[in-house]
């Protein structure tokens, strides 16, 4: 991030598939690729969207942890 943010961000879990959301207000993505394999630990990938001024970046997770 270039500077600091202005607001917290909101995050939330998803059971099913498993997954961790964050919603960072007032970003964008500067991405080649939205989708990106980590596969580290429980963590499979990275995706990143925009929408309405914000970036969601969601970690979709192997199993539930």
């Amino acid at each position: 991030m270039s500077e600091a943010m202005s607001e917290a961000p909101l995050s939330f879990t998803i059971d099913n598939p498993a997954r961790i959301a964050v919603d960072l207000p007032q970003t964008t993505v500067n991405m080649a690729e939205r989708t990106k394999s980590i596969n580290v630990g429980n963590a499979e990938s990275v995706t990143a969207v925009e929408a309405e001024g914000r970036t969601r970046v969601v970690v979709n997770l192997s199993q539930q942890v």
